[in-house]
């Protein structure tokens, strides 16, 4: 169990880190010396809200893969981008800058494990 489970983290790693070597913040925009310092591996590790952190937390930031289809569709089955989370779609550090209008649905899909506690 716990060499599957070692096996599943190795190959989300892999996965993570082959994502992290593709992202690029959209160029052409105004770079702040944080944002140049951001990486897709770990962007914003600390805990969003300090004073209300709890001992057994995931963080869940990082690459996702990402889709806009019509507020009308189904979930979608495959994706085509990838996103940068916690950045909105619209900024140049997602990795998209991509304008979501009100007609517009937002999909996100990523998988990660759940520890047993």
């Amino acid at each position: 169990m716990i060499s599957n489970l070692m096996t599943i983290a190795g190959l989300l790693v892999t996965a993570l880190t082959a994502g992290a070597a593709e992202w690029q913040p959209v160029p052409g925009n105004m770079m702040t010396r944080w944002a140049k310092q951001v990486d897709p591996a770990k962007p914003h590790p600390e805990h969003p809200r300090p004073q209300l952190v709890r001992t057994a937390w995931q963080n869940l930031n990082g690459l996702w893969q990402f889709e806009i289809t019509g507020k009308e569709a189904a979930q979608p089955q495959q994706f085509s981008q990838q996103i940068l989370v916690p950045f909105p779609v619209e900024s140049a550090l997602s990795g998209l800058k991509q304008r979501v209008e009100p007609k517009d649905r937002m999909g996100y899909q990523r998988t990660f494990p759940v520890p047993d506690a």
